[in-house]
C-alpha cells in the first residue's frame, strides 16, 4: 500500500473515529441526562431524532457529493454538527426550565444527523482509494479507526462531565471540539485524485484479468442496457438481502446500546459503570476490523456475516443472566463484536455490488442512497419507539425483542450463504464444462496432426 492510499485511508479512519466518538457521547450522556430531566420513556428520543435526520439526509448525500464534491459536503456537515453540539451545550449550561432544555437537546441532536450520515458514509467513500475487489479491506480499515472512539468518546465525556458549571455541559463541549477537528482533517483528504487513481487501478485490473465477483449474476452482460428506475436498480434479491442484513444488525445493535446506560442507571450502577460498558462496546465494534478484511477474503463475506449474527444473538441473550456490571459490560461488548462481523462485510458487499459495470454512475448513487436511507430510517423508527417499548414491557422483554430482530438478520444471512454457495457450485460446473469443451476441441485439432506425424515416420523408415 503506497503513501497516498495509506494517508487518505488513515485520515478517513480518523474522521470516522472522531465521528463515532461524538455519537457515543450522545449515547452515554444524552440518554442519561434526559432520563434525569424527564423520564426513561423519552430517554432515546434525542438519539432517535438524530437517527431520523441521519436517514433523511442519507438519501441526498450521494447526489450532493456528485454536485458539490466530497469536500464541500463533508465540511458543511462538520460545521452544522458544531452548531448542533453548541445548542446542546447551551441547553445544559443555560438557566432554562426542563421542557426548554429537552427541546433544545432534541434540536441540537437533530442538527447532528447530517454529520452522522457522513460518518457512516466514510466507510463507503473510503473505497475510492482502492479497487472494488478490495472494497472489504477498505471498509474494514476505516471502521478499525473506530477503536479510537472507545477512549476519545465515553472517556472524555466522563472526565469532562463536571468541567463546567452544570453537569454534562463539559461533555458537549468535548463534542464541539471533536467536530471542529473533523472539520480541519477533512481538508487534507485527496478525494478528486483518489477517484482518478481508482479508475486507473480498475482499468489495470481489467487488463490483467477480470475478477470473478461472487455477487454478480452467473450469466449475462455486465453492460447496463438502459437507464433504469429506482425500483429496477434496487429490486435485486441479492441487494435486498444485503440491505436486510445491514438493517437488522445496525438496528439491533443501536437499540441495545442506546438503552443499556439507562437500564444500568436504573438498577443502581454509576455513570462510570455505564461509560465502561459503552467503551467496551466500542472496542468490540471496531477492534475486529483489524482482521475482518482478511476473514472476508479467506472465508467469504456470507460466512463471516453468519458468524457475526450468531455472536450478536449470544451477546443479547447474555443480558438475561443477571444485572451485574460484569454482565452488562460483557454482553454489550459481545454484541459489538458480532455487529462488526455482520455489518462490515454486508456494507462491503453493497459497495462491491454497485461498483459492477452493470450499473451506471447514476444508478450507483441511487443504490447507495437507497441502501443508507432505508437502513437508517428503520433504525431511527426502532430507536424512537424503543424507549416507549422498554418503559412498557421492561428490560427482559426488550432484550428478547432486540434479539429477535437480530435473529431475522441471521435467517437472511443463512439464505444468502446458501444462495451464494449454489451460485458458486453452478459457476464451477459451468467452468468445468467449458474446460472439457476446450480440451475436446484441442484433441480434435491435435489428432490429424498426430496421424500426419505417424505417416511421415513410416515413410521415413521405408526410405531408410
Amino acid at each position: 500500500m503506497g503513501f497516498f492510499v495509506a494517508k487518505n485511508l488513515g485520515l478517513m479512519a480518523l474522521c470516522f473515529a472522531l465521528g463515532m466518538a461524538t455519537l457515543f457521547i450522545q449515547v452515554s450522556t444524552t440518554s442519561v441526562l434526559v432520563t434525569k430531566l424527564k423520564s426513561r420513556n423519552v430517554a432515546a428520543v434525542p438519539l432517535g431524532l438524530l437517527t431520523f435526520t441521519t436517514a433523511f439526509v442519507a438519501a441526498i448525500v450521494p447526489n450532493a457529493i456528485k454536485r458539490f464534491s466530497h469536500r464541500v459536503v463533508y465540511t458543511f456537515a462538520a460545521a452544522l454538527a458544531c452548531l448542533g453540539a453548541g445548542i446542546e451545550l447551551a441547553a445544559v449550561e443555560g438557566d432554562t426550565e426542563e421542557n426548554t432544555q429537552f427541546a433544545l437537546i432534541c434540536i441540537g441532536a437533530s442538527c447532528l444527523g447530517l454529520q452522522n450520515s457522513i460518518t457512516l458514509h466514510y466507510r463507503l467513500s473510503g473505497a475510492m482509494f482502492l479497487p472494488s475487489r478490495l472494497a472489504g479491506r477498505a471498509v474494514a480499515m476505516i471502521t478499525f479507526g473506530g477503536i479510537l472512539a472507545a477512549g476519545i468518546g465515553p472517556e472524555t465525556s466522563k472526565e469532562a462531565r463536571f468541567v463546567l458549571d452544570q453537569e454534562f455541559a463539559g461533555s458537549y463541549l468535548v463534542a464541539v471540539i471533536l467536530y471542529s477537528i473533523i472539520l480541519v482533517l477533512i481538508q487534507f483528504v485527496d478525494f478528486k485524485e483518489g477517484l482518478t487513481r481508482r479508475k486507473e487501478m480498475e482499468e489495470a485490473d481489467t487488463v490483467i484479468q477480470k475478477p470473478v465477483d461472487t455477487i454478480e449474476e452467473v450469466s449475462g452482460s455486465d453492460e447496463p442496457p438502459h437507464e433504469r428506475s429506482i425500483m429496477e436498480v434496487v429490486s435485486s434479491v441479492e441487494f435486498l438481502t444485503m440491505l436486510l442484513m445491514q438493517t437488522t444488525s445496525y438496528a439491533g445493535m443501536v437499540c441495545l446500546m442506546g438503552l443499556t446506560p439507562v437500564e444500568m442507571t436504573l438498577v443502581g450502577h454509576t455513570f462510570d459503570d455505564s461509560t465502561l460498558a459503552i467503551e467496551m462496546h466500542l472496542l468490540g465494534m471496531f477492534t475486529p476490523s483489524a482482521i475482518t478484511g482478511d476473514l472476508i477474503r479467506v472465508l467469504t463475506a456470507p460466512v463471516v456475516i453468519v458468524m457475526g449474527f450468531i455472536i450478536m444473538m449470544t451477546g443479547g441473550l447474555l443480558f438475561l443472566v443477571n444485572d451485574t456490571v460484569h454482565i452488562f459490560v460483557i454482553s454489550i461488548a459481545v454484541v459489538g463484536v458480532g455487529w462488526n462481523f455482520a455489518f462490515v462485510p454486508a456494507s462491503a458487499s453493497v459497495v462491491k455490488f454497485f461498483s459492477s459495470a452493470k450499473f451506471t454512475p447514476r444508478e450507483q448513487n441511487i443504490g447507495l442512497a437507497f441502501n443508507e436511507t432505508v437502513m437508517l430510517f428503520i433504525a431511527a423508527a426502532m430507536t424512537v419507539a424503543s424507549s416507549f417499548y422498554y418503559d412498557a414491557v421492561g428490560w427482559e422483554s426488550y432484550v428478547w425483542t432486540c434479539t429477535a430482530v437480530i435473529a431475522v438478520g441471521f435467517v437472511a444471512s443463512c439464505f444468502w450463504l446458501t444462495r451464494q454457495r449454489q451460485r458458486s457450485y453452478k459457476m464451477a460446473i459451468t467452468q468445468r464444462q467449458e474446460r472439457m469443451r476446450t480440451n475436446e476441441n484441442e484433441l480434435n485439432l491435435e489428432e490429424p496432426q498426430e496421424r500426419i506425424i505417424k505417416v511421415q515416420n513410416v515413410v521415413t523408415s521405408i526410405e531408410f
